[in-house]
């Protein structure tokens, strides 16, 4: 079976939402407050985060722990907490007319993105074949 960058990416979308789905739902079904959620939310996702990796995805934990100590690691640390903390307060604090208007917002914005990421595409392409 060969491995082809479309499958692998409608699997990983198809998982993204298989997992985003039951959060977003359970969520807006636990009426808890918006501070309250974020930090149990946070910390599980962060202790379920950080028990995977150290399992199944390094070979010397102890001396691959110290790279969460480099700016790396904690730019990528406060990359998913604000990732984490705008989720929540958009799934807990936004009406459903702003949801929709954003939705909108978003399919115009990623448009553009693509149509501007052509030029660097094809300039990426030509700078190869310089050299």
């Amino acid at each position: 079976m060969s491995r082809s960058p479309a499958r692998f990416g409608a699997l990983l979308a198809l998982a993204g939402v298989i997992v985003l789905a039951p959060d977003t739902l359970l969520i807006r079904l636990s009426q808890l407050e918006p501070w309250t959620l974020m930090g149990w939310r946070g910390i599980l996702m962060g202790a379920m985060s950080f028990a995977i990796w150290w399992f199944f995805f390094t070979s010397h934990p102890r001396r691959d722990l110290r790279t969460v100590a480099t700016w790396q690691g904690i730019f990528v640390i406060l990359t998913f907490s604000m990732n984490s903390v705008t989720f929540s307060l958009g799934i807990v604090e936004t009406s459903l007319e702003e949801k929709t208007k954003s939705a909108k917002t978003a399919m115009l914005y990623s448009r553009a993105n693509t149509l501007l990421s052509f030029p660097m595409l094809l300039s990426m392409v030509a700078a190869q074949n310089l050299y």
